[in-house]
C-alpha cells in the first residue's frame, strides 16, 4: 500500500494489488508458514516461487514490490536481495522500475536511500541491487532474496545457479521468479524450471519449497468451447492475462491479434 503507480493514467496512484496478484502470488509466496527448529521462528514454507505469465500484466511492478519486502520489510539484517540480470543492459531495466517505485512514494523514501546502482535500507543494513555476472556478486554472498525477471532470456545458468545457491545461511530465503514463456526450447533454465513445476503439478514428487502458478489456454481447456478454443479470440486471451481488460487492456490485445496469427489461418469461433 506504501507504492504508487509511476506510469500511465493511474501515476501517483497507490498500488493496490488485483485479487488474482493477493491470490494467487502474494498469499501463497508469502503467507505460508510453519515453526523453523533452527530459528525458532515462524519462516515461509516457499523458497522458489515461478509466476509465468503473459506480457503486460504488471509482472514487473509486482516483482519490484517484492524486492522492496525482501529489503526492507521481512525482519532480516543485513539481507542482500539481488535482481539477476541476463545482461548489463537487463540490469538496468530491472533496477531501474524499482528505484522508481522508491522516488515516487513519499513513505518508502523515509526508510530507503536510493542510490545510482543500490536502493538501501539503512536500518537494518540491507540492500537491493541488480547483477548480471559473476563478478557482480560479493565474494562471499549472503543471499536473503533474488528475483529474477524474464527467466527465458538467460542464456546461461551460472548467475542464478550462484544467486540460489547463495541463499543456504539465510532461514526464509526467497527466489522470486516472474517471467513471460519462452518458445519451449528445449535445454534452457527456462525449461528447466517449469518442466520442475509441471512434475510436481503432476504428482511425481512433493516439494513444498516450491510453488508456482502458469497462467496461459491449456488444450484440456478447447474442451470447454464448442468448435475448440480459437487461441487468437478473446476467451484464450483471458485465460493467458489474468490482468485482461486493465493490462493488458482489449484494444491492445485486439489490435496486437492479428499480427500474431499465422497467414491463412482462419479464426474459429470461441
Amino acid at each position: 500500500s506504501m507504492l504508487r503507480h509511476t506510469q500511465g493514467r493511474w501515476a501517483g496512484r497507490p498500488l493496490k494489488p488485483d485479487p488474482w496478484q493477493i491470490a494467487y502470488v502474494l498469499a501463497p509466496v508469502f503467507g505460508w508458514v510453519h515453526w523453523d527448529l533452527d530459528s525458532g521462528l515462524l519462516v515461509r514454507v516457499v523458497r522458489t516461487a515461478l509466476v509465468d505469465i503473459s506480457r503486460k500484466n504488471g509482472k514487473t511492478t509486482l516483482a519490484g514490490g517484492g524486492a522492496l519486502y525482501l529489503t526492507g520489510a521481512d525482519g532480516e539484517q543485513g539481507a542482500q536481495v539481488l535482481a539477476v540480470a541476463a545482461s548489463k543492459d537487463q540490469a538496468g531495466y530491472c533496477f531501474m522500475p524499482v528505484r522508481t517505485l522508491v522516488e515516487k512514494s513519499p513513505q518508502l523514501k523515509k526508510y530507503f536511500k536510493p542510490y545510482a546502482k543500490r536502493i538501501v535500507h539503512p536500518s537494518s543494513g540491507s540492500y537491493f541491487q541488480a547483477v548480471a555476472s559473476l563478478g557482480d556478486l560479493l565474494h562471499g554472498a549472503n543471499v536473503h532474496g533474488g528475483v529474477i525477471d524474464e527467466l527465458h532470456v538467460h542464456k546461461t545458468r551460472e548467475v542464478v545457479d550462484a544467486v540460489e545457491t547463495g541463499t543456504a545461511a539465510r532461514s526464509q530465503p526467497l527466489i522470486l521468479i516472474i517471467t513471460t514463456p519462452d518458445d519451449g526450447r528445449p535445454g534452457s533454465i527456462y525449461a528447466e524450471k517449469r518442466d520442475y513445476l509441471e512434475r510436481l503439478v503432476r504428482g511425481i514428487f512433493v516439494d513444498y519449497s516450491f510453488f508456482g502458478v502458469v497462467w496461459a489456454a491449456a488444450e484440456s481447456e478447447a474442451a470447454l468451447y464448442a468448435g475448440g478454443l480459437d487461441v487468437f479470440g478473446e476467451a484464450a486471451w483471458k485465460l493467458a492475462n489474468p490482468g485482461y481488460g486493465v493490462s493488458p487492456s482489449r484494444a491492445f490485445l485486439t489490435g496486437e491479434a492479428p499480427a500474431a496469427e499465422p497467414p491463412g489461418a482462419g479464426a474459429s469461433p470461441p
